[in-house]
């Protein structure tokens, strides 16, 4: 069994904040310049401008082995559940966020699925289909023997 939570790195939470923070501030000014009769603008805008910001600030990982699948999340916006019978290679690797294209659920430049959020540590795991996915965690070594364990495979 594993399960581990993720945020933003300190820096990047705050960021979010701040811009969440400066777009709920600014809707009173930006509704002045739409139409009264504009229906679409006085609701539309509130939500694009102060629920989007909140779910970003709400953004965080979750990785979990558990009931002979591996389960992906980011949470509130993606999960990915993966039968444990269907992975045929399970490895740890070192990353970069940038050679993932960033943080965040990312699709890299050879085809993978990355979910990152913080760290250098990362495990790679590779369905029968192809898939490969590649998940950054604080705890690589746990990730990869849950996932050799149960699996059944020797994790590398």
């Amino acid at each position: 069994m594993f399960a581990e939570r993720r945020r933003l790195p300190r820096g990047a939470d705050a960021v979010v904040l701040v811009c969440t923070a400066a777009c709920v501030l600014s809707i009173p000014f930006l509704l002045g310049f739409t139409e009264a009769e504009d229906v679409a603008s006085w609701i539309g805008l509130p939500i694009f401008l102060g629920v989007v910001p909140l779910l970003l600030a709400a953004m965080h990982s979750r990785v979990s082995v558990a009931d002979g699948r591996l389960t992906l999340a980011l949470v509130p916006v993606w999960r990915k559940r993966l039968p444990l019978d269907d992975l045929v290679e399970v490895r740890q690797r070192t990353i970069r966020a940038r050679d993932m294209g960033g943080l965040g659920l990312r699709r890299t430049l050879d085809g993978a699925t990355a979910l990152v959020l913080r760290g250098t540590s990362a495990v790679e795991v590779v369905t029968r289909q192809g898939k490969r996915y590649i998940v950054g965690t604080g705890r690589p070594e746990e990730l990869a023997e849950a996932l050799g364990a149960r699996a059944g495979r020797s994790a590398r």
